[in-house]
């Protein structure tokens, strides 16, 4: 069969049209929506939109994690397309998925790594943290050590909730809650059903007036990390807001993430610690931090 010159243009320009080099370099310039929608064009799209590098590269970029970083070695169980949804788009908190009755507001802190398979939990960041000092984890200090933490990419949020059913005396109606959990947490059918729920770890009363309602979840041997002091993490007066400003505020490093709320004036705070594990004996796959005012 003898080509006329149309159809050999015609043939040309359809292999140029289809070279999937030249569509995956393009592809990598699109968001999630965009890739989603060029699936749907032609059959020939669909393994370029669905390939496992550009979803990669997607979620880091949203979780503000840099390639070629610690975090970023870390290889998942899953897809790298399902993390991203369960991150960002269906579910991309605690609460949009269980006990949606209680939820009010929240806000995303951002991700960060735990890698030593321990975690310091803070339920005040006024205490000045130094090697010089030993930790102190009594009733004052406000901090609940975790062991057997899962290491992997953390995700931390900041909610709003309602005030659960209790016997202090004078409830306000809500409570701060901060969640910090293993980024596959969601994907886990064991999540999904509530066999993996929260326990409680401990409670500590701060009895006295707060000026800021706080919490945050560090590596607990890369507290002291030279990259969590660049982050400024630890010089809580030059994140938090000012006075008189009562929305929330966070700040991220490497190993750690903190938030906080500044407070009217009250007559202290009660702070409770909650873990999730992986099954009876399994690593901790998430950490709660609640702060309620007396």
């Amino acid at each position: 069969m003898v080509l006329t010159r149309k159809r050999r243009a015609e043939l040309a320009f359809q292999e140029k049209l289809y070279n999937a080099d030249i569509w995956e370099c393009i592809a990598s310039f699109l968001d999630a929506p965009d890739l989603a929608r060029l699936a749907l064009t032609a059959r020939f799209f669909v393994p370029i939109a669905m390939d496992e590098r550009l979803w990669k590269a997607l979620s880091l970029k949203r979780l503000e994690i840099g390639i070629g970083s610690e975090a970023s070695k870390f290889r998942p169980h899953f897809s790298w397309r399902e993390l991203y949804r369960s991150s960002f788009v269906t579910g991309s908190h605690s609460y949009s998925i269980h006990e949606r009755e209680k939820h009010l507001d929240w806000m995303r802190i951002g991700a960060f790594t735990l890698v030593s398979g321990k975690a310091l939990a803070a339920g005040r960041l006024w205490q000045r943290i130094s090697k010089s000092k030993r930790i102190k984890l009594d009733e004052s200090s406000a901090l609940c050590l975790v062991p057997n933490v899962l290491p992997g990419i953390w995700i931390a949020d900041l909610h709003m909730t309602r005030c659960p059913v209790c016997n202090l005396p004078a409830c306000p109606g809500t409570m701060q809650t901060l969640d910090f959990r293993n980024w596959e947490l969601f994907l886990h059918e064991e999540y999904q059903n509530r066999t993996w729920s929260f326990k409680e770890i401990g409670i500590r009363n701060i009895r006295e007036n707060c000026d800021v309602a706080a919490g945050a979840v560090f590596d607990y041997k890369r507290l002291i990390d030279k990259d969590t002091a660049n982050s400024g993490i630890l010089n809580f007066k030059s994140w938090t807001a000012e006075n008189g400003n009562y929305q929330p505020a966070s700040r991220v490093s490497p190993f750690g993430a903190a938030g906080c709320t500044n407070l009217q004036k009250n007559g202290g705070l009660q702070v409770k610690f909650y873990a999730m594990h992986a099954g009876v004996g399994g690593p901790v796959v998430a950490i709660r931090v609640s702060q309620q005012l007396f």
